[in-house]
């Protein structure tokens, strides 16, 4: 696990030039065993950020280093999805969500003084019914998809890009943990 955290934060260093975040670390040189970490804030958050990553994502982030990290049997299930026909799949967004998934606290994680996720912000997208007056807003449907070309529930692909405000993110003023 150790090794997982230092291949993710010399990730984030490498990721974000100029950002420094200084913690203090008191190791057991004769047991490899860190024994105490005094950290500020911003360093617990980008530490708890790393546990809203899916597994996608963690995996295909340490396997464009240098010297990538063996998850185990997760590295080699990517990198069998990465060469799989994209024939086999109901359609090329179902293998985009598996390489590329979505991290739901990335509004979030994008006010971090070091974000390890280099995913694109989540754009959302609707079918050209939504956007017209023929649309059916009594129903219950699916509205919008974070995947472009999925299959809207009037059978109509949902392609057309709508934004949201953003209100989500401005909402706190700190991401994971507060100032005491």
């Amino acid at each position: 696990m150790w090794s997982l955290l230092n291949k993710l934060a010399s990730l984030a260093m490498g990721a974000n030039h100029g950002n420094m975040i200084t913690i203090k670390v008191v190791v057991d040189k004769k047991r490899n065993r860190v024994i105490f970490v005094e950290a500020g804030k911003d360093f617990v958050d980008i530490l708890f950020s790393f546990l809203t990553l899916p597994v996608g994502t963690i995996i295909r982030l340490t396997n464009e280093q240098t010297q990538p990290t063996s998850l185990g049997c997760m590295r080699t299930l990517y990198e069998c999805l990465l060469k799989f026909d994209t024939f086999h799949f109901v359609n090329t967004t179902c293998k985009e969500m598996l390489l590329r998934p979505r991290n739901s606290s990335e509004a979030l994680c994008r006010k971090l003084k070091v974000n390890i996720d280099d995913t694109e912000p989540t754009k959302y997208y609707v079918c050209n019914d939504f956007l017209s007056a023929k649309w059916d807003h009594s129903r219950t449907a699916r509205v919008a998809s974070a995947f472009r070309n999925i299959k809207c529930s009037c059978s109509k692909l949902m392609d057309k890009e709508v934004g949201l405000d953003g209100k989500v993110s401005s909402m706190y003023s700190c991401v994971y943990v507060c100032n005491a």
